[in-house]
């Protein structure tokens, strides 16, 4: 019997210091069956305190080291060639910066899907 091919996730954050998406993240990366998906994840910034425990549980983690609260050219490249090596099935972006720096990133990096996460204020 054949088996199933994985399905590769990259998943794309603003940072990874301690906080509701970051702790989101963490639990369905530390969970998911690792049998069916191919699992990283990359921070646009550097790896805060979710972001060392992800590493701790064995997922790939890519720093992409962009500044904060500006718009960085030469992280944006970075997150793009790292895509195009990767080149995950999905992208599944977390929170409003890496929602726009991914949307964009996925389509030049030519990835097949881009999903954001859902946005609600309360």
């Amino acid at each position: 019997m054949e088996t199933a091919r994985r399905i590769s996730v990259s998943h794309l954050i603003t940072g990874t210091s301690t906080g509701g998406a970051e702790t989101m993240l963490y639990k369905l990366v530390s969970s998911i069956d690792r049998e069916r998906f191919d699992v990283s994840v990359i921070s646009l910034t550097t790896a805060g305190e979710v972001g060392m425990r992800i590493m701790e549980d064995g997922v790939p983690f890519h720093q992409i080291g962009a500044s904060r609260g500006g718009l960085d050219p030469a992280a944006f490249l970075r997150l793009v060639r790292l895509l195009r090596e990767a080149r995950p099935d999905i992208v599944q972006t977390w929170m409003y910066h890496a929602d726009l720096a991914g949307g964009l990133a996925a389509r030049l990096a030519l990835s097949l899907i881009h999903i954001s996460e859902p946005t609600r204020p309360y």
